[in-house]
Order: structure tokens, then C-alpha cells, then sequence
């Protein structure tokens, strides 16, 4: 593998994480070693994946949850770049609609299910996200 290879294999995700905690599966004791095993690194294990059409998504242990939309991300704009400003803003705007969908999808189907407890979806800003690098789709 040489690193001019990276770039190809790197795929980019939007992360965010509910407004209130949510652990996916049981409750994770952090002063477990056998437990705490999962949060380590910068991506904690990734519990579920989903690829819905040119949709991909990830949910962490902790909540953390990875949204990449294909077309927005082949079209991502210089983002720092004074002269795309207003580019910028309305590609944001549109991973932010897709995770703000997701947040209920995912608050919905906690509903349905008595043994799940509740994830509340609220309103994900620019502030709460982060973009998240990982290569050939590997937490």
C-alpha cells in the first residue's frame, strides 16, 4: 500500500450524536477492562451498519452516529474558500436534513420497541457535528 493510495480508500462521514446520552446495546462500565475495550480509539465500536442505496450509515456503542450521503459527498465544496461561502452553507444544510431524518428515524423505531429505551431526536446544528475519516469503511 503506498499513501497516494489513501485518499482513494478514505471515505468521510458526517458525526453527531443525540442531544441526550444513548448507549446502543447494554450499558458499557467503563472501569471494565474486559468492557471499556469498546470506546478505545477515535471511533468507538461501530454496532451497526446500514447502506441504503448511496446512504451509508454507522452507530457507534456510544451513540456516535456516521451519515455519509454519496452525492453530497462527491460534492463537497472547498469549504475554505471566502468565495464559497454560500456553497458551503447549503451543502451543510443538506447533511444536516439527512441527519436531523435520521435522529427520527432512529427516535421512531426506539418507540416501537418496549425494551429499547428512547433516543430523543433534537435538532442537530453545525456546531454539533464533525467530520470523521475512515479508511476502507474500518472504525
Amino acid at each position: 500500500m503506498h499513501s497516494f493510495d489513501l485518499p482513494e480508500r478514505m471515505n468521510f462521514y458526517l458525526g453527531f450524536y443525540c442531544a441526550h446520552p444513548l448507549w446502543v446495546g447494554k450499558r458499557i462500565d467503563i472501569y471494565d477492562p474486559e468492557q471499556a475495550h469498546c470506546l478505545r480509539g477515535i471511533i468507538p465500536e461501530v454496532v451497526t451498519k446500514r447502506q441504503i442505496e448511496h446512504i451509508k450509515v454507522f452507530i457507534c456503542i456510544n451513540g456516535l452516529m456516521l451519515l455519509q450521503v454519496e452525492q453530497l459527498a462527491q460534492s463537497m465544496p472547498f469549504i475554505s474558500d471566502p468565495t464559497l461561502f454560500h456553497q458551503s452553507a447549503l451543502w451543510i444544510d443538506k447533511h444536516l436534513d439527512y441527519a436531523n431524518a435520521m435522529q427520527l428515524c432512529l427516535e421512531s423505531e426506539s418507540i416501537k420497541h418496549a425494551n429499547s429505551s428512547t433516543a430523543l431526536a433534537t435538532a442537530i446544528r453545525a456546531k454539533d457535528i464533525c467530520k470523521v475519516g475512515m479508511l476502507d469503511d474500518v472504525a
